[in-house]
């Protein structure tokens, strides 16, 4: 069970992501960003729970690190959360309308697997990114900095920065990672990788230009 509540500045944007699942794990992020920085505040997962019980199990969880889901400005979701706008005849309701009448706002995501994969290194990336002037050569040079995306440590992100780091990337298409299911003890999988790819895009910019040289340390 988490403790403390955390008083998050007021200016910080507050949004989420969510790849959905019922056999395999469903994966909701808790995300801050700070305008410099983008931060994982928590990851939530969960298996075999209706969408009913999912959005109890995210509201109170959230409620307990001190993010409330209800308090985020958007949330990112993958297609299975809109699955059945375009097949079904005004009939049912989505996922994404079921968290709606929650208050938990939520739309497409960019599910883009290639752009989406080149955005996350990008923002994971730390052995170049800081800068440092070199006063001998007078020049900027690249130094190891901090990465533009970070996890608050939990157990819950423990968990989805182990699956992101041991993704590997799909032989046949080296340009993407290797679509990775969870095990029937929902072990594994690719969730909290999707769902963290779904933040990330979501405040994806152009990186700024690399120094010229790289610094000896």
């Amino acid at each position: 069970k988490r403790t403390g509540r955390p008083n998050y500045p007021e200016h910080f944007i507050r949004f989420g992501a969510f790849d959905w699942g019922y056999r395999h794990p469903f994966s909701f992020g808790l995300y801050l960003e700070t305008g410099e920085r983008t931060i994982c505040v928590d990851t939530i997962s969960g298996k075999g729970m209706a969408d009913a019980v999912m959005v109890s199990y995210i509201l109170e969880v959230s409620q307990e690190v001190g993010l409330p889901a209800t308090s985020l400005q958007y949330v990112v979701a993958g297609k299975d959360a809109f699955h059945d706008v375009q097949a079904r005849m005004n009939v049912g309701e989505t996922t994404a309308e079921r968290f709606s009448i929650h208050g938990i706002p939520m739309m497409p995501a960019d599910t883009s697997r290639i752009s989406g994969l080149k955005n996350f290194r990008e923002m994971t990336a730390w052995q170049k990114s800081g800068v440092k002037h070199d006063p001998k050569t007078g020049k900027d040079v690249a130094v190891p900095g901090l990465p533009r995306f970070a996890w608050l440590d939990t157990p819950g992100n423990t968990r989805a920065y182990e699956q992101c780091a041991n993704m590997v990337l799909d032989p046949d298409r080296p340009e993407d990672v290797l679509k990775v299911d969870a095990d029937d003890n929902g072990e594994g999988g690719d969730d909290d990788y999707d769902q963290a790819r779904y933040a990330l895009q979501s405040r994806a910019k152009a990186p700024k230009a690399p120094a010229t040289e790289v610094g000896e340390d």
